[in-house]
């Protein structure tokens, strides 16, 4: 994957477009500081949504077997009532304690 500073993306965006979509040639251009973004054929980002999709409706379909079956999906975490309430008020023990420290 070719990477270029976003200042000579600016310069030559036309011609990383072309490359792109004439070469299927994936471009990173990099921002100071910045998340870098990428320049590809659209055809190659229809295809990633296409296989992300399939990936996340494979999982659904083999978690909703395990659940069929009465069984934990793996990787899932149980969670009960008891848990949840025994959160909340961790929660709200830790705030009424922030609030008494600052008084």
């Amino acid at each position: 994957m070719e990477s270029v500073p976003l200042r000579e993306a600016r310069n030559h965006l036309g011609k990383i477009c072309l490359a792109a979509s004439h070469a299927g040639v994936v471009t990173r251009i990099t921002r100071h500081g910045g998340d870098p973004v990428v320049v590809m054929p659209y055809s190659a980002y229809e295809e990633r949504q296409r296989l992300r999709r399939a990936e996340i409706e494979r999982r659904m379909r083999e978690a909703s077997e395990h659940l069929a079956r009465g069984e934990m999906p793996p990787g899932a975490e149980r969670v009960t009532r008891a848990d949840l309430l025994a959160e909340l008020a961790d929660e709200e023990g830790a705030s009424e304690t922030d609030g008494q420290e600052r008084a």
